[in-house]
């Protein structure tokens, strides 16, 4: 006969490890972190078996084929093979150690780096000789640019499809309605497919389901502006007669403009200024960009600064996903970055992808900057209304940062202010610090090659006047505060209208912000970039 006490005992152990076994499941699964398992070309194009072998490779560390399927977060099976999964670093380790895994790589965080650009390098549609790349291309019609970004806003006048065809037969995405995005008024001729992930970025930032529905607006609706950006440069539609802040800009458009678009969001808003994109959720677009269709990426992402490494590095997905794409007849358009002017932050250095930095094109925007000896200066910015009628001009040695401008917002009220900062972050937060005090306008003194920023996108969320000049231009401003000092008179200054200037005046410079090589991991190997 069995005996109860042994029985009791027998069944408080079975408990007892039993619930060893929970905690130490739930102590592993908070541990895990998303990885992605490269596994290289893919063997065939059966695409469900494909997936299926990546649920019996996971299987050998995950336990089963079952709980294999429950951690796998991407199953990448069209450009390539591989998948991303939440993995423990002994199980990362124990799964790159299996027959057939080239690679195993912890998911990274990637972050997004007119209408007269195009005509500046020579893409012009009135080209008397009808022998420019734009004509010979027939403006991208019929040509489907796959954009991985941070969404698009669709419902624009931007990307009206007036003069499209039928979308191309071989498409084989759609564009539908999701969350916030209305495929009625967003989806068209023009934007003909969307898409957008979010399973990376959830995993890196321990998002659970609940708090991402709550903070994102899960659609492909762009939440930032960068893709919407990227986009209408890349394929914009024509637009005549647009104005901006009351300056006549003429027609703008896009490099392509009779392009379609095809759009991937990977990125995702984390505050005010910055978007983050997952690499696991990056290699999903790629794959599935590669599977819709698309004749060209673009992808204008890249790391966070500091040394970047070459894409041949086996670390970098960016550079595996775009080297599939390129491998299927796809060319990958990404940016050098905005890492400068320090060298050896260039990035997106893959020989196989077309590397892009910034630079100003002919065309600026100038505010003349009238002071009291007649003498006139030509600022870069704009403000919004006439010509301000004459008013003080003060400046303050001793104010280097803008953590000092609380000290002075007593007299700046009704008087332009000029500074010299040397940090670029001092000049946009010392806007939103000089709101409530009554200043009439803020000119700041920059050093060469900082103006070519996004001060003014600033400027319009604060209602100041917002003037940039350079290092030579406060040098003639300061010499009349000298002349002034010396005759006993008050300095003054009026801004006068904005204007557009176009053609040879205009000097042809790269901004700072934009990164610079050689490249850190092979400073060696040249690249031609644009």
């Amino acid at each position: 006969m069995n005996n109860p006490t042994s029985s009791l005992v027998l069944l408080f152990f079975l408990l007892i490890f039993t619930c060893i076994c929970e905690i130490t499941a739930k102590v592993d699964k908070a541990d895990s972190k998303l990885y992605i398992v490269y596994l290289g070309h893919k063997p065939h194009d059966d695409h469900e078996l494909i997936t299926d072998s990546h649920h019996d490779i996971l299987g050998q560390v995950a336990g089963s084929k079952e709980e294999a399927k429950k951690v796998m977060v991407y199953s990448y099976r069209h450009g390539f093979s591989g998948f991303a999964a939440k993995l423990t670093d002994s199980q990362a380790k124990q799964i790159g150690e299996l027959p057939g895994v080239i690679r195993v790589i912890q998911n990274p965080l990637y972050k997004t780096h007119t209408s007269r650009s195009w005509d500046f390098l020579g893409l012009s549609k009135s080209d008397p000789n009808n022998i420019n790349l734009l004509n010979k291309t027939n403006q991208g019609d019929g040509v489907i640019i796959g954009v991985l970004d941070s969404g698009i806003w669709g419902d624009s006048e931007a990307f009206n499809d007036n003069g499209l065809g039928p979308i191309p037969s071989r498409w084989k995405a759609s564009c539908k309605s999701e969350g916030n995005f209305n495929a009625t008024k967003h989806c068209n001729r023009k934007i003909i497919g969307t898409r957008w992930y979010i399973k990376g970025l959830m995993e890196e930032k321990r998002l659970n389901q609940t708090m991402v529905e709550k903070i994102y607006n899960l659609s492909p609706l762009d939440d930032t502006g960068h893709g919407t950006h990227v986009a209408y440069t890349a394929a914009g539609s024509y637009v005549n007669n647009v104005e901006y802040y009351g300056l006549n800009m003429g027609t703008v458009r896009g490099g392509a403009p009779l392009a379609r678009l095809a759009i991937y969001k990977v990125c995702w808003k984390d505050n005010v200024t910055e978007s983050h994109c997952g690499g696991a959720d990056i290699l999903a677009g790629i794959d599935d960009a590669i599977k819709d269709g698309v004749d060209i990426l673009s992808v204008s992402l890249g790391g966070g600064g500091g040394p970047n490494f070459a894409e041949v590095n086996v670390e970098s997905l960016l550079g595996i996903g775009s080297f599939h794409a390129v491998s299927h007849g796809i060319p990958v358009v990404a940016a050098g970055g905005n890492s400068g002017p320090d060298s050896n932050t260039i990035g997106n250095t893959s020989p196989w992808v077309i590397n892009v930095a910034a630079s100003n094109s002919d065309r600026e925007i100038v505010t003349p900057l009238i002071l009291g000896n007649n003498k006139t200066i030509l600022g870069q910015g704009l403000f919004k209304g006439n010509e301000q009628a004459f008013a003080p001009l003060i400046t303050f040695a001793n104010i280097t940062s803008h953590d000092q401008i609380q000290f002075i917002a007593n007299e700046v009220k009704g008087k332009v202010l000029m500074l010299f900062f040397q940090k670029e972050e001092d000049m946009v937060i010392s806007l939103s610090k000089l709101r409530a005090t009554g200043v009439l306008a803020f000119i700041v003194v920059t050093r060469p090659l900082a103006q070519i920023t996004d001060y003014n996108q600033t400027v319009f969320r604060v209602p100041i006047p917002f003037i940039s000049v350079d290092l030579e231009q406060g040098n003639q401003i300061f010499d009349y505060f000298a002349q002034c000092e010396s005759n006993n008179q008050d300095p003054t200054i009026k801004l006068g209208r904005p204007e557009v200037r176009e053609g040879n005046k205009i000097v042809l410079q790269v901004p700072r912000f934009s990164s610079r090589g050689p490249n850190s991991f092979a400073p060696e190997i040249l690249k031609v970039n644009i």
